[in-house]
């Protein structure tokens, strides 16, 4: 019988509690979680505002010894490269004769229809957790801190050391 292996996609900016049960789940039910971070290639904004390796270290440090976290680079107008880069870089660390490859991850909106398009993995749909958090809100709070305040409690949405790197992250030069 073949090991099955979640491949887990996302940009993770920031890391919540979301993201953290679906690694959990995966954890739990796979042999071994793919975490794919995705915008490797692409400027710091306000939607993509966490560098790679900060991002990294987040999922690296919230999961088990049966997961690799690797980051990948966007191709804005071009789903076929991107779809390209994944499964080369699957199939590079997962033998396709030895693991069955589960697309992992919650179907929130149109933005979720790279959980569709790989037509020979299996698809893995999670419930909504954390009550539908999203990394957007906690973005929107931490870059108004006119209206959220400068030191905001993020402890209900994520670790205590992301919400202590997310407070730090207003202090740096990349804020």
């Amino acid at each position: 019988m073949k090991k099955k292996v979640a491949i887990y996609i996302g940009r993770f900016a920031p890391l919540h509690n979301g993201h953290l049960e679906t690694i959990e789940y995966c954890n739990k039910n796979y042999d071994k979680t793919l975490i794919l971070i995705g915008s490797k290639n692409k400027r710091r904004t306000t939607k993509n505002p966490f560098p790679i390796e900060m991002i990294k270290f987040w999922c690296d440090n919230n999961s088990d010894e049966n997961t690799t976290t690797v980051a990948i680079n966007d191709y804005l107008y071009s789903d076929n490269k991107w779809i390209a880069q994944i499964e080369d870089l699957v199939h590079s660390l997962f033998n396709k004769n030895e693991y069955d490859y589960y697309i992992t991850g919650y179907e929130k909106d149109a933005s979720s229809f790279y959980l569709k398009i790989f037509p020979t993995w299996r698809v893995d749909l999670v419930p909504e957790f954390a009550d539908g958090l999203n990394a957007t809100e906690i973005r929107t709070k931490l870059f108004n801190p006119e209206k959220y305040g400068n030191n905001i409690d993020f402890s209900k949405v994520t670790t205590e050391e992301i919400c202590k790197d997310l407070n730090e992250f207003r202090s740096t030069l990349l804020y």
